[in-house]
């Protein structure tokens, strides 16, 4: 009967896997980590960030900076990883972000490649709902699609030509933490999400930096975090005394769809819980005062 293992034996699995494969296969590994964020994000919402952030900091240390079975390691995630302090031990990492023209090409599907996949499967009158309702998305200077998004749209309307586009990634992406952000948000916020659903554009200063734990404590964090995990298209950048700033917008019908739905809705929720009774006796007195004025 095997025991539990201990938290540093988890903490050293990666290092453990990395050296059975060299044993085995004579050649040092290649680690895939994807959405190393997750973690992160899940235990920000439920209030064990820093216990989190110690686990994974030891795993990454052990699997990356000190195996001397790894070849190299690829890591993928929504918020840049050189500021985040689990990644402090770690030497030579090479950051690829939304804005990098690195390998733009590969975070999703381009124009012609759309195009032909419409093509190929006889529902080229078709493209033009996927591109008003996928596309939109700039990774480097490459316009992109949503892949997952397409898929499941081309999917869906194979067997039904009249089939409507839905937001997919709505309906399959997490988005408490958004709502999260939208619930801190103040009426200046507010007035942004309103102009970005009218079809209008706001203006933010980029920091690829940001934390989970680094979220409130400035505004600008919230509309970088939106960006970053690919709710706005960005129109144009450009310095500012030392500083970048950028225009963004909402990129397609489906990220439209979930502000106009979802975001809306938060609000609404979030003013139903409000008290309102101070409001209201507020009202009543300066009524009461203002009619016997004017007797």
């Amino acid at each position: 009967m095997s025991e539990e293992a201990s938290e540093e034996e988890y903490a050293k699995s990666v290092l453990f896997l990395s050296r059975c494969l060299e044993t085995y296969y004579g050649k040092k590994a290649v680690v895939l980590i994807d959405e190393y964020d997750v973690p992160l994000e899940n235990s920000f919402a439920r209030g064990f960030y820093d216990e989190m952030a110690d686990f994974i900091r030891a795993l990454f240390e052990s699997g990356l900076k000190d195996n001397a079975s790894l070849e190299f390691a690829v890591i993928t995630g929504c918020l840049r990883v050189s500021k985040e302090s689990i990644f402090t031990g770690l030497n030579n990492l090479n950051i690829v972000s939304i804005r990098s023209a690195n390998f733009d090409e590969y975070f999703g599907f381009q124009t012609e490649e759309v195009k032909a996949l419409c093509h190929d499967y006889g529902i080229d009158d078709q493209y033009e709902t996927v591109k008003d309702w996928y596309d939109g998305y700039t990774f480097g200077l490459t316009d992109i699609y949503n892949p997952w998004s397409v898929l499941r749209y081309v999917f869906d309307v194979l067997p039904n030509k009249s089939w409507l586009p839905m937001a997919y990634w709505a309906n399959t992406s997490s988005n408490d933490i958004v709502k999260t952000l939208i619930e801190h948000a103040d009426d200046v916020d507010r007035e942004k999400i309103e102009e970005l659903i009218a079809g209008g554009t706001i203006e933010i200063q980029i920091h690829e930096d940001i934390t989970y734990d680094e979220i409130y404590e400035d505004g600008d964090n919230l509309w970088n975090f939106l960006y970053f995990t690919g709710y706005f298209r960005k129109i144009k950048e450009w310095m500012e005394g030392r500083t970048i700033r950028a225009q963004l917008a909402l990129p397609n019908k489906e990220v439209h769809y979930i502000f106009e739905q979802k975001v809306q809705r938060w609000f609404r929720d979030r003013v139903k819980s409000r008290d309102m009774k101070p409001f209201w006796n507020r009202f009543l007195r300066q009524g009461v005062r203002r009619a016997l004025q004017s007797v």
